[in-house]
């Protein structure tokens, strides 16, 4: 994952609940909001700080109580700011993220980490974003990822991936048609890994 996603391969991470893949994802998300060089031994791009992404999520409990918790347990004791939704309390809409090296105190001059959840109450969109990178923790809906597939900044299109359990067909068949042809192998600039 980290590896075909630093080479600009658009990603989808299949298991099994409880497999462990929020973990890589999340750490991605975190490494690349601080510029960090490397992950698990990975050389990774290097971008432009500050870096601004979106992570995609079906609904507010999986967030609050997956994604955003393994974000937050990435960034450790590292310089971050999170803001609060205002429709859901325990929900972050934005972490503000201290890039490594970054001279500024400011929280407002740090990467950005938004969420957008799907449905009622969501969070961000992502429609009009100029991002660096896109993970959707679980199957986004198709249109929110095809928007997702035209975001760029500055004219470089942003690093996308997904971590999904392939649990309810209507949610997971759209994406999984866009790779067919890519398992273990990148086709067409997209990879479709089972672990």
């Amino acid at each position: 994952l980290i590896h075909a996603v630093s080479q600009r391969i658009e990603c989808c991470l299949l298991g099994a609940n409880r497999a462990g893949k929020t973990e890589p994802g999340a750490g991605l998300a975190v490494a690349l909001s601080r510029g960090l060089p490397s992950l698990a031994g990975i050389r990774l791009p290097v971008l432009k700080m500050p870096t601004a992404g979106i992570v995609l999520t079906r609904g507010w409990k999986q967030q609050i109580e997956s994604t955003q918790q393994t974000i937050l347990e990435m960034l450790g004791d590292w310089p971050y700011e999170p803001r609060r939704s205002h429709q859901v309390p325990l929900g972050l809409q934005l972490i503000l993220v201290r890039p490594n090296g970054w001279r500024n105190d400011d929280p407002e001059t740090w990467s950005r980490i938004w969420f957008h959840v799907a449905g009622v109450g969501s969070g961000e969109s992502s429609e009009g974003a100029n991002i660096d990178w896109a993970w959707a923790d679980e199957p986004p809906k198709i249109e929110d990822w095809n928007e997702i597939r035209m975001r760029s900044k500055e004219d470089v299109p942003c690093r996308r991936w997904i971590t999904m359990t392939p649990k309810w067909r209507d949610e997971w068949l759209p994406i999984l048609h866009d790779f067919t042809g890519c398992e273990h192998r990148p086709q067409g600039g997209r990879l479709l890994i089972r672990a």
